[in-house]
C-alpha cells in the first residue's frame, strides 16, 4: 500500500504523505527566451572551463566565446594555451548544452602592423585557418575580433562576410565582435550595416567616457543600421579596458534604449559579458557573487 492512501484495516487511520524537504535553489532556471547569453573569456584553459561549465549552465549561459590566441605572421593562430586542453573544455561545455565559439583576435604580440584586410591572400589564409580550427577541435563556431586592422572599410566588410559564408558552409556559427564607439576610425553605420553574421557583438566599453550619454547615440546608430541580430557586449572588467559601471547599470542602459524605441527590440538577440583577463586570478571568471546576481536578475526579466 502506498503512502498517502487510506488504510482500510480495523483502525481506519489515514497515513499522511511525507512532504520532502526542498533542495536549496542556488541558481535561477536558465532563460527560455531563445536569446544568447554569452561569456567571453581570455587567458583561460580547457581544464578551467571544464571545471566551471556547470556553473555557467546554471546561470543561463548559452555560448562561451573562448579566446584561443592572436593572429600571427602567416595568418595562423598564435595559441595562448596548449591545444591539448581544447577538447576537454569543449566536451564539458557541450555536456551542459553550451556552445563553444573559438575566438582569435588582433595580431600577435610585437606585430609590426595591424591586420591588413586589403591583402586578399592574407584574408584567405585567415579564413582557412578559422575553418581548420573549428573542424579540427569541434567548436560550434568562430569569432574574429579584429580591433586593430588597416585597409578599406569595403575590404573589412568583405572579409567578414566571406568568413560568415565559410562558417555556414560547414554548419557553424559566425560572431562578428568589435568595438562600437567614437574614435575607431571607421563608420558604425557602414560596417555594422553591411556585415552579415549570425550575431554581431558590439563592445560598449573600453573608453573612460563610458556613460549613458556616451552609450546612447552609438547604440541607437547600431540598432538602426545593423543587418544582423545584436548581442550587446557588456563587461565586468574595470577601466582602462572595461567600464566603471556595474553590469546592472549596463543592462539598464540597454533597456532604456529598447523602451525608447520598441521596434528595435526585434534585433536584440542577447548579451555578452566580457570577463577580462583571468590568468593568475583565483576567480577565473572575474565574476563576483554580486555580478552573478545582477546577471540572474536581468535574465529573469526576459
Amino acid at each position: 500500500m502506498s503512502q498517502g492512501s487510506i488504510n482500510y484495516a480495523s483502525n481506519y487511520v489515514p497515513i499522511p504523505t511525507p512532504v520532502p524537504t526542498p533542495s536549496p535553489t542556488l541558481f535561477p532556471t536558465p532563460p527560455s527566451s531563445g536569446k544568447v547569453v554569452a561569456m567571453w573569456f581570455q587567458d583561460i584553459s580547457g581544464p578551467t572551463l571544464a571545471a566551471n561549465a556547470a556553473t555557467l549552465k546554471a546561470h543561463g549561459v548559452t555560448h562561451v566565446l573562448w579566446t584561443l590566441g592572436t593572429w600571427r605572421e602567416g595568418e595562423t593562430p598564435n595559441y595562448e594555451y596548449w591545444q591539448s586542453g581544447f577538447a576537454q573544455g569543449i566536451t564539458a561545455l557541450h555536456n551542459q548544452g553550451i556552445k563553444a565559439i573559438a575566438l582569435i583576435m588582433n595580431t600577435w604580440p610585437g606585430a609590426p602592423a595591424d591586420v591588413n584586410v586589403d591583402n586578399s591572400a592574407y584574408n584567405t589564409a585567415r579564413i582557412n585557418s578559422a575553418v581548420s580550427i573549428v573542424q579540427q577541435y569541434g567548436f560550434d563556431g568562430f569569432a574574429d575580433v579584429l580591433e586593430q586592422w588597416s585597409g578599406s572599410e569595403a575590404n573589412f566588410i568583405s572579409y567578414n562576410n566571406q568568413l560568415n559564408i565559410a562558417m555556414h558552409n560547414i554548419g557553424k556559427e559566425f560572431f562578428f565582435v568589435n568595438m562600437c564607439w567614437e574614435g575607431m576610425g571607421w563608420s558604425i553605420s557602414n560596417v555594422y550595416g553591411n556585415i552579415v553574421a549570425d550575431y554581431v557583438v558590439p563592445e560598449f566599453y573600453g573608453d573612460p567616457d563610458c556613460t549613458l550619454e556616451w552609450f546612447t547615440p552609438f547604440f541607437h546608430t547600431l540598432m538602426v543600421s545593423s543587418k544582423s541580430p545584436i548581442v550587446v557586449g557588456t563587461t565586468v572588467q574595470a577601466l582602462p579596458d572595461g567600464c566603471r559601471y556595474t553590469l546592472a547599470e549596463e543592462f539598464a542602459w540597454i533597456e532604456d534604449e529598447l523602451n525608447s524605441y520598441p521596434n528595435e527590440r526585434s534585433k536584440y538577440a542577447g548579451i555578452s559579458v566580457f570577463g577580462g583577463t583571468h590568468q593568475g586570478q583565483p576567480n577565473p571568471f572575474f565574476m563576483s557573487a554580486t555580478d552573478w546576481a545582477m546577471l540572474d536578475a536581468y535574465l529573469a526579466t526576459w
